[in-house]
């Protein structure tokens, strides 16, 4: 037996790569004077051979694997090592490396060439990928045996240490060598340089990460399991390491290879300076540079991904990597993705699953543009709070990935400023003379900069909601913001109520503050339905029929709420006309007022209106589809034992109680407002079909004025307006297919399926 023990606890020359490496030449040591003495230490008081102060649950879960191969030895299947090797045969995880030339498994340095090196960066870039993707540093970086400290360090030692490294290798590269030094290869500078610049990279997304503090367990995995990331380099330094190794891929042959490592470390050192920069920011002068220099290091970067991808492309790039003689390729004798195991400690083996080459490289593509849209174009285009808005909702929708949002979060608000460029006070004022034409007179009044001061933090919220995950999103809400802004609307009120008092004009000043706070209100619990039907929370025809007929209401609350706001603004306009009128007339006398062209925001919030317009009606349409189908009995009702439909439509929106209003609806609202029994089928299916019809109307008008637009700015994107226009030609034709099964009298048991394919929150109702 402890012969057997101790054959399993050596490395495997299956994990290490060593196939020289038997188990009958390991070096045995006599362990059975140790055991028994610890045997014989064991009283029934003190059953167990540990610190009991240390003792954690945690380590007694892990007694309970005691021995077992897979959990407490954390041993893979050698077909996990090798496919060629037989699955049933156990084996443990290779080490991690105590340096380069590791007694177990040395790794090739010597040996190496530039095709290797080529390799290697190949593989470095799945890694990063994989990390921003959601898999740990020691899933991602850390299979990288080159990462590790020892390892790194030895490197270090031997490439970037002493004298300067530039006039060591531009010794090298000029072949002025003293005798006595023996100078690293290129090769070796780098595979070094690309492995540095993984670890920085690393370092950097999860600092970023950890300090804007939004990731989800889906989006980023903070835990290092013990892993330090090295002091091998830091910033400048690396970017500086990164210009010696471009300089001397010059006295290398130019091929693949050369041109591979090339790419690859100038987009390392592009998204490396770029993270870097916007992740420190400063409310200076000087920003909008920093910011339009970042924009041309991600141009670069993607230039260089973009080359790599069609390198991939072509028969050189895209062959096997050669093996040596051993038959392990480069990459396996570098790279092992369960090296990580022992520190993980006892759960069941997780396969580590890395994307393609070509499809990690495409991933980091998008990832490096988004910071370009996402954050660049935020901090240079959001000049207004409308503008800033739009380009989160863009964001948002996009599903944009975490480290772009962490970005994002750090420079929402620093310096007491928004985007480090905006008093926020001053933003919400002007947004609120936009929307309403509100007089200054009530902003500089004490009631109206009391409100401001208390508005900034709940307007702020809103901004960072639309930064959140998606699927947290709704959380965000009701644990916070409905809550705040309930309260914010009563304030509102208030305000209010004591500025009619003191101009003493009653009913006839308009309640600006009541209805500004009631606008983001309202559009805030219609986003909590969209996501809830987005995420498929809605179960069923009846809970959809219940989550579109709610938008239905709010989405009208909504027009009549801007339809409020625009009268406030035109009563404004009425009275600062006159105003000026008398004034113009007393000095000058009478002078017409000069019609003023209407703003490009205020063209966005025209086009705003429309879709909001758009959606109430879709949103109908399908409420009626869904009706037309309950009265032909081609939905079957369902049925339950501990629960109602009553009972799910109060638990679904149960988070607008809190809100006064506009006031929350009940299970009678619904049945009363979607009773349809007194209407005739024929006259439901073609209000139901009307409904469609004005929908792509809408949607051909909107397209038609958006084309001349930024896209940045628009308020819908081509592929959004593109969905919805499939969702009402769908609906339309099911709806003209059904009409004729029920003239025909062919009504059978159709099937029915709801279809989110086009557009994440609007269906089409398919009958097959």
């Amino acid at each position: 037996q402890q012969h057997t023990f101790m054959n399993q606890s050596m490395p495997s020359p299956l994990a290490t790569g060593n196939s020289n490496l038997g188990r009958d030449e390991c070096d045995l040591v006599d362990i059975t004077l140790i055991v028994e003495k610890a045997a014989a230490s064991l009283t029934l008081l003190r059953p167990v051979l540990c610190d009991e102060n240390s003792f954690s649950l945690h380590d007694s879960m892990a007694a309970l694997e005691l021995m077992d191969r897979k959990m407490d030895c954390c041993e893979i299947s050698a077909e996990l090592v090798n496919p060629k090797n037989n699955p049933d045969f156990m084996v443990p995880p290779r080490q991690i490396p105590t340096g380069l030339h590791d007694e177990i498994c040395p790794l090739p340095w010597a040996e190496l060439t530039i095709d290797d090196a080529a390799d290697i960066g190949m593989e470095i870039l799945t890694r990063i990928e994989s990390l921003l993707g959601g898999a740990s540093v020691a899933e991602s970086t850390y299979t990288c045996l080159y990462a590790h400290n020892s390892v790194l360090l030895e490197m270090k030692e031997a490439i970037d240490s002493g004298e300067s490294l530039m006039k060591k290798f531009g010794s090298m590269i000029t072949s002025n060598l003293s005798s006595s030094m023996t100078p690293p290869t290129a090769p070796q500078l780098l595979v070094y340089t690309q492995v540095l610049g993984m670890v920085e990279i690393s370092d950097v997304i999860r600092s970023i990460v950890l300090h804007a503090d939004i990731y989800e367990e889906e989006d980023f995995s903070v835990s290092t399991f013990g892993l330090q990331f090295s002091s091998a380099g830091n910033g400048p330094r690396t970017i500086e390491v990164m210009k010696v190794a471009l300089l001397s891929l010059k006295e290398e042959p130019d091929n693949n290879a050369t041109s591979i490592v090339k790419n690859i470390i100038s987009f390392q050192s592009s998204f490396l300076q770029t993270c870097a920069s916007l992740a420190k920011l400063a409310a200076a002068p000087g920003q909008q540079q920093v910011v339009r220099e970042a924009k041309q290091l991600i141009a670069s970067g993607a230039s260089n991904l973009r080359n790599l991808k069609t390198m991939l492309e072509s028969k050189d790039a895209t062959k096997e990597s050669s093996l040596n003689q051993s038959g392990f390729s480069i990459s396996s004798k570098c790279f092992d993705p369960y090296v990580y195991r022992p520190l993980v400690g006892n759960s069941p083996v997780r396969k580590v699953i890395f994307n393609e080459q070509k499809q990690s490289i495409s991933m980091l593509l998008e990832i490096f543009l988004e910071i370009d849209w996402a954050v660049c174009d935020l901090l240079l285009l959001g000049t207004t709070l409308g503008r800033i808005r739009r380009l989160l909702n863009r964001v948002s929708k996009s599903s944009t990935n975490i480290l772009s949002r962490s970005l994002i979060i750090l420079n929402l608000y620093f310096d007491d400023k928004l985007l480090g460029q905006h008093l926020l006070g001053e933003l919400i004022c002007s947004d609120m003379k936009r929307l309403m034409g509100l007089p200054k007179v009530f902003l500089d009044s004490k009631y109206g900069k009391a409100f401001l001061n208390r508005l900034a933090k709940p307007m702020y919220d809103s901004l960072k909601l639309l930064v959140l995950n998606r699927n947290r999103q709704r959380s965000y809400m009701e644990a916070i913001m409905f809550h705040d802004w309930s309260c914010l609307q009563q304030e509102a009120q208030i305000v209010d109520a004591n500025h009619r008092e003191e101009i003493n004009v009653g009913e006839l000043l308009p309640p600006y503050f009541t209805q500004y706070t009631l606008y983001f209100i309202v559009w805030l619990m219609d986003h909590h339905v969209a996501l809830g039907i987005e995420l498929n929370l809605y179960s069923g025809h009846h809970d959809l029929s219940t989550a579109f007929w709610y938008r239905d209401f709010l989405l009208a609350s909504l027009l009549n709420t801007i339809s409020l706001i625009r009268n406030a603004k035109k009563a404004s306009k009425r009275l600062l006309d006159t105003e000026s009128k008398a004034k113009n007339k007393k000095q000058n006398g009478y002078k017409s007022a000069v019609d003023v062209p209407p703003t490009e925001d205020e063209i966005h919030d025209d086009i705003d209106t429309m879709i909001i317009g758009l959606k109430r009606t879709l949103c109908r349409g399908i409420v009626r589809f869904i009706a037309v189908l309950n009265q032909a009995e081609i939905l079957d009702a369902q049925s339950f034992e501990f629960t109602s439909y009553e009972v799910r439509f109060h638990k679904q929106f149960e988070s607008f109680f809190v809100i006064k209003q506009p006031p929350p609806l009940t299970y009678n609202d619904f049945s009363n407002g979607s009773d349809f029994s007194n209407v005739s089928q024929a006259d439901l299916l073609l209000s139901a079909s009307d409904c469609f019809k004005k929908c792509k109307a809408v949607v051909d008008n909107v397209s038609k004025q958006i084309s001349s637009m930024d896209g940045r700015l628009s308020p819908l994107d081509k592929n959004e307006l593109l969905g919805l226009a499939k969702v009402c030609v769908g609906n339309s034709v099911f709806l003209m297919k059904l009409t004729q099964k029920i003239n025909s009298g062919d009504i059978g048991k159709e099937k029915v399926e709801f279809d989110f394919e086009s557009t994440s929150q609007f269906c089409t109702v398919q009958i097959n």
